[in-house]
């Protein structure tokens, strides 16, 4: 709906125009008025111009059972002049209860009078305090109608813009949850079918390890796959590689697997198809390695031969620990340890796959050419040569004297292995005058060959200087 006063749209609940305060809906009489105006005013100007002073009806007094009557005063016009009129509004009476529709009366002021319209009749008012009070009145009221339609218009627009940011917050938490939840979601419900997934791995079939299970897309759809019988997802695990099996992933001498794999389109939302697969994956073995000579008790020196299978590598420990990979490299024939050991090998080819361990017991049993007793005087011999004591004979006490002070007590230490030769091992300790030990120094004798050397200690562990 427009106004006709000032022509802007206002909503169709509206009374009075929100812009310019005019009244919107009249009852079907205000036509009526409009046009009986135009008469009154004709008349009124006539009578005015036909002589010099003409006067109108008396003023009538509103009854209280028709608040529409009019009350008009008389006045006279001014002499030989037409009047000057202005409208100045119109100020509404009351508002049907009956109908949607609001009664109307409006008043127009001439240079010295007031005519009233009520029910098709013109009444002439007389311009005194009361109806100047009136037009002040008027125009009062006329102002607060506009800044109540104001202040509406202003409320209405702020009640929009919080509703507009209120609206855009739940919006777009609404979408944030909304791609949250998509994301978490399952699989898209929309398939096709139209992909085939085929495997290098058939049903029942059953694959030595090390097994590479390749996985392709008809259609060159995303792959993503589960190994636990599980229904795959977009969110499982993405097929990029082979997967590899290999003696380490299985826990017993084989393991079953259920493949399960599905394939979706490049954008990801559309299932494109599925496969199911169930197949077994044994260890696989090779045949441990052989040593040459067998286990037993030898009196000579030997070397040790280990044969293992074509293209494999062989790793060895002569300590009796489990060898590894990280273990000692075979690459020739092993000097044979004197004394009791065990020789301990693992064959490993080159895709992962290794052998049981094999076990070899050595005992190289050698006669010593010398006695601990020999051994002990080829050291005084050396001390007496070297001038670090006096003589070869001990005091009571055990201890030899020092050149220049001091004694050296010599003490035998046992036997060792150096180099896979046995040593008999002599401890001599040098002490000042007071008993006090000042160094200590020890020498191994080859027990085949009585060589001398002098040695350092590490623990139990003994190397040459």
């Amino acid at each position: 709906m427009r106004c006709k006063e000032c022509g802007i749209e206002v909503d169709d609940f509206e009374v009075f125009c929100p812009n310019c305060g005019a009244p919107l809906r009249v009852t079907a009489d205000y036509d009526f008025i409009q046009a009986e105006i135009g008469g009154k005013v004709d008349q009124f100007m006539n009578d005015s111009a036909a002589g010099p002073e003409r006067h109108h009806e008396v003023r009538e007094r509103r009854t209280e059972g028709d608040p529409e009557t009019v009350i008009v005063d008389r006045k006279r016009t001014q002499q030989n002049t037409g009047p000057e009129l202005t409208i100045i509004g119109e100020k509404p009476r009351h508002e049907s209860v009956n109908g949607d529709t609001i009664a109307f009366t409006k008043a127009i002021y001439g240079k010295d009078s007031v005519f009233s319209v009520d029910g098709g009749q013109i009444y002439e008012d007389q311009a005194d305090d009361e109806e100047e009070e009136f037009e002040k009145d008027s125009r009062k009221e006329l102002s607060r109608i506009r800044a109540r339609a104001r202040e509406r218009k202003r409320k209405r627009k702020k009640r929009i813009i919080i509703f507009s940011i209120i609206g855009a917050v739940v919006i777009a938490a609404a979408v944030a949850i909304l791609i949250t939840i998509s994301k978490n979601s399952k699989p898209p419900e929309e398939k096709d079918f139209s992909d085939r997934i085929t495997s290098n791995a058939e049903e029942g079939g059953i694959y030595n390890a090390p097994f590479e299970l390749t996985l392709w897309s008809e259609k060159d759809y995303r792959i993503t796959y589960t190994l636990d019988g599980s229904e795959p997802n977009v969110n499982s695990v993405p097929y990029g590689q082979a997967i590899r099996f290999t003696n380490s992933d299985i826990g017993g001498d084989s393991m079953q697997v259920t493949l399960k794999a599905a394939s979706y389109n490049k954008n990801g939302s559309i299932l494109g198809g599925k496969i199911t697969v169930n197949f077994t994956v044994t260890k696989s073995m090779i045949t441990s390695p052989v040593m040459e000579p067998d286990s037993g008790d030898y009196y000579e020196p030997e070397y040790i031969y280990i044969y293992g299978p074509e293209g494999a590598d062989i790793y060895f420990t002569y300590d009796g620990s489990t060898p590894s990979k990280n273990s000692t490299l075979y690459t020739g024939p092993i000097q044979m340890k004197r004394g009791n050991y065990v020789l301990n090998a693992i064959a490993i080819d080159k895709s992962g796959v290794q052998s049981e361990v094999a076990s070899y017991v050595y005992n190289l049993v050698i006669e010593s050419m010398l006695s601990a007793d020999d051994a002990f005087y080829i050291v005084i011999e050396e001390l007496v040569d070297s001038e670090l004591i006096e003589s070869e004979k001990p005091d009571d006490n055990g201890q030899y004297k020092v050149p220049g002070g001091g004694i050296r007590r010599v003490t035998q230490g046992g036997t060792a292995l150096i180099d896979n030769e046995n040593y008999f091992i002599v401890q001599v300790d040098y002490s000042n005058d007071g008993g006090t030990v000042q160094a200590t120094t020890y020498y191994g004798i080859n027990d085949q060959t009585g060589e001398l050397s002098r040695l350092n200690k590490s623990g139990m562990s003994y190397t040459f200087e």
